[in-house]
């Protein structure tokens, strides 16, 4: 036995192999691909575009106020001071001193002053800053940036502007490895005393270590493998508002009131292109023209964060993995769906855009960030399992049926058996259905006169039997067998049928015609082709798939099928061509009938109705009508049936019926009762 075939079987037949299954491929698929996913680049582009367009709009923070040193600040200098990087100091000590002079809670510089510039200039900055560093314990505080990994030349440069070791603080960003965008700004750590030195956001936000803070390794921070940093929790912006925050340009800081100014923490720093910018999750849709967002505008989301004590955006990975989970199930669960692949798919693709917009929804309205694309490769993985493992059984199932029935099923029967196989149930089941036999009067005699040329026989035969399984295909039944030159047929099998018993009687009437006019053109070559008789029965039998285990077929069994081929062998006893029976004709609304006998099946008690299905224009209205007057008295043993017989034979002597039932009457036979063997 094939191991796999069987699992397959088993996850199919099996509620609890299903459920085992589903839960040993979701589980290990939902671990390792979120695990390595998770800090990806495709994670992290995926955590930045929601951000990008979910960020909800916010008013700007009351208590943050950004002073931007601009291009037009740098222009009203004299064409000797007119340079970016570094700025004149003497125009960054003027800009401190008008800011303080304001009286804000506190002033953060961001500016990197690590190099020296003009003495005198440098010793102008130098004396404001000790001024306002002096006065640490009054209403404003200053506090300048540094970065970690500053030189000794730079270390004592800083030490040199402001020695006040408590007023220089950490303005690091925790900037994604593998994109370079700022997840967020990198947090306080004891030195080597013990003491807890804030970072550059926390200490204008006059904020310990906040609770949300992750490891560097954890945020995947480049360049960072020690320390914590706390993901940005990115302040909004209202319709209208030009800027995030109060923005001023630092140029018109003097001429702005001063209660703008009051209590407040305003950060001062570059709005250049190309110096002092980041790449944040906006920059990707090109919402900052100048190609980065400003280290100030950076700093101030995350002063404005630990001020309204706002957690981390990103869930933990524990909670990424469980989602994971979740769609992996799905996705499994899909797979080990019946319906078309094509179905499922989609289901799929609703399930995951579902998802993605939970997950949008979630941060536009909680805040809260979870991963995406690891619960939608999870799905897609665990469905291409799913459907490997409890599809390989479907797909020879599929094959199977492709195979056995398309060249004796109509094509569209074909196409949706192969879409939808569940509807066929190829291990056997209890129908109702139509059934056709044909036969060939005197075959064997014909063969014998063929033996001397034998390869005359197969054209003749293959042509009969295509024409034949030709109409019943176009009739939309299911040519069963060929059994030399019988043909079993049946109708409203692999699946359901409408109007089958309706279909299989014009199915014979077209048979009936086709075989007589085969046998017309056989006999003008000199063929003594004979007669095709047909049988039609409609009942319940057992369909499926019957044989050993070399080999397979699908067909019916039971007495309906035996009913339908004595119908068959019942025409050479009447003479004629056609017997269905009254389970047929009763179903049938448009084929007319005349009633032909009732028939005694050895060993049943119930009798089977006989009647002939008629071809249109067949025989007259009156004549019909007359016929079924005839049949009724011979019924009912009335005495006038065998001359209401006799007066229809002289008018139609070649009429089978009418000529039984004469000789039945003379050989004083009564009533309409005959054997079937």
């Amino acid at each position: 036995m094939n191991p796999f075939a069987a699992l397959s079987r088993w996850i199919r037949g099996s509620a609890i192999g299903s459920a085992i299954t589903l839960f040993a491929i979701s589980i290990p698929v939902a671990y390792i691909v979120t695990f390595a996913v998770h800090n990806s680049i495709l994670d992290r582009g995926q955590r930045d575009w929601v951000i990008a367009v979910a960020t909800p709009p916010e008013p700007q923070d009351s208590d943050v106020v950004v002073v931007t040193i601009d291009e037009d600040f740098i222009d009203h200098f004299t064409a000797s001071t007119r340079y970016r990087d570094p700025v004149d100091r003497h125009e960054v000590a003027n800009l401190i001193q008008t800011i303080a002079a304001k009286h804000p809670r506190a002033i953060g510089l961001d500016l990197l002053l690590d190099r020296r510039t003009e003495d005198a200039k440098d010793d102008e900055l130098r004396a404001e800053l000790g001024r306002l560093a002096n006065t640490y314990s009054s209403q404003t505080k200053i506090f300048i940036a540094q970065k970690s990994d500053e030189d000794a030349s730079q270390s004592a440069t800083l030490k040199y502007f402001l020695f006040d070791g408590r007023a220089r603080a950490n303005r690091d960003v925790c900037a994604d490895k593998n994109t370079g965008t700022v997840i967020g700004t990198l947090q306080g750590a004891n030195d080597e005393n013990g003491n807890y030195v804030p970072s550059f956001s926390q200490a204008l936000a006059g904020a310990g270590p906040s609770p949300y803070a992750r490891a560097t390794v954890v945020l995947n921070c480049a360049g960072l493998r020690t320390g914590s940093a706390l993901e940005t929790a990115w302040h909004g912006m209202t319709m209208g508002n030009q800027h995030t925050f109060r923005q001023y340009p630092a140029r018109f800081v003097e001429q702005l009131p001063s209660d703008w100014f009051r209590d407040k923490i305003v950060l001062v720093g570059m709005d250049v292109p190309g110096i002092d910018r980041e790449r944040t999750p906006f920059t990707s849709l090109l919402r900052d023209v100048e190609g980065g967002t400003p280290d100030v505008v950076v700093q101030a989301h995350a002063v404005s964060q630990l001020l309204n004590n706002k957690p981390a955006p990103s869930v933990n990975v524990q909670i990424d993995f469980l989602i994971a989970f979740a769609l992996a199930f799905l996705g499994a669960l899909s797979g080990a769906g019946s319906t078309g692949l094509g179905m499922r798919a989609a289901m799929g693709l609703v399930a995951i855009a579902f998802l993605w917009s939970a997950g949008i929804a979630l941060f536009y309205f909680e805040g809260q960030l979870i991963g995406l694309v690891a619960p939608t490769i999870a799905a897609m993985v665990s469905f291409a399992l799913m459907d490997t493992l409890s599809g390989s059984q479907a797909r020879k199932q599929r094959a199977f049926i492709q195979s056995a029935f398309e060249s004796y099923v109509p094509p569209k029967l074909v196409d949706r058996l192969v879409r939808e196989p569940e509807r066929m149930q190829l291990d056997g089941e209890l129908r109702t259905m139509s059934f056709i036999f044909t036969d060939i009067q005197n075959f064997t005699a014909m063969v014998e006169t063929l033996k001397d040329d034998p390869g005359k026989l197969p054209p003749i035969i293959n042509a009969y039997l295509d024409g034949v399984a030709r109409i019943v295909i176009k009739y939309d039944g299911m040519v069963d067998k060929f059994i030399g030159d019988a043909v079993f047929a049946i109708f409203n099998a692999p699946i359901d049928l409408p109007d089958f018993p309706e279909k299989a009687a014009a199915c014979a009437l077209e048979i009936d015609d086709f075989g007589e006019k085969f046998r017309k053109e056989q006999e003008a070559r000199g063929i003594k082709f004979g007669l095709t008789r047909i049988g039609v029965h409609t009942g319940s039998a057992i369909i499926g798939n019957f044989g050993g285990r070399a080999r397979f077929t699908y067909t019916a069994a039971g007495d309906a099928v035996n009913t339908a081929a004595r119908l068959e062998a019942l025409n050479k006893r009447l003479g004629t061509r056609i017997c269905a029976s009254g389970a047929t004709r009763e179903r049938c609304k448009n084929t007319p009938f005349r009633p032909v006998a009732t028939a005694m099946v050895k060993g049943k008690t119930e009798a089977v109705e006989v009647w002939q299905p008629l071809h249109n224009g067949q025989y007259s209205a009156d004549y019909l009508r007359r016929y079924e007057a005839a049949f009724a008295a011979a019924k009912s043993g009335a005495a006038n049936a065998l001359s209401l017989f006799a007066a229809l034979q002289s008018e139609d002597p070649n009429d089978p019926l009418v000529r039984m039932y004469v000789e039945r009457l003379k050989a004083g036979q009564t009533g309409i009762t005959i054997g079937l063997d």
